[in-house]
């Protein structure tokens, strides 16, 4: 019975590994298309600078293309930037598949913990209200009891009206 566990789980395992590396590889490019960007944002500000510097006939003309190339190189670092922001995602595929599952298995974990540390905390406010409502109910049945004694005993006994 235990024999078709491990084909499986080798299975899965590799499939995840593979998944996982694919992501990484797909990461690192991400990163270094945003360097290079960078780079091209600083290149076309030292561009517009030297033509400044140095005027020439075209100077405005490669200014007003630099600062539009550049506009649209930030654009894009931002683009490109803006799903690195994510950083427990980014943390996952960089720590690879053994270190996903085990950050998986934390969260699960911490979740479950959290869900029954709730149903506990709800159990244990539902049997103090219980509680205070049987301590209640004998209290009233004391109550009640206290109450016909000492009906009984004055009916048994009438007041006496001292007699001048």
């Amino acid at each position: 019975m235990a024999s078709w566990w491990k084909p499986a789980w080798t299975l899965a395992e590799e499939t995840l590994r593979g998944m996982s590396e694919a992501l990484q590889r797909k990461l690192r490019f991400v990163r270094q298309l945003r360097a290079l960007l960078a780079v091209a944002i600083v290149g076309t500000y030292v561009a517009v600078v030297g033509a400044v510097v140095w005027p020439e006939q075209l100077r405005f003309f490669v200014a007003l293309m630099g600062i539009s190339l550049s506009a649209g190189l930030v654009y894009w670092h931002l683009f490109i930037s803006t799903p690195l922001q994510a950083r427990s995602i980014v943390r996952l595929i960089d720590q690879g598949y053994p270190g996903n599952v085990r950050e998986l298995a934390i969260r699960a974990a911490a979740r479950k913990l959290h869900e029954e540390s709730i149903e506990t905390e709800e159990l244990l406010v539902e049997t103090a209200w219980n509680e205070g409502k049987k301590a209640y109910r004998r209290f009233q049945e004391r109550a009640d009891k206290l109450r016909q004694d000492l009906d009984r005993e004055e009916a048994a006994d009438p007041p006496q009206t001292p007699k001048d």
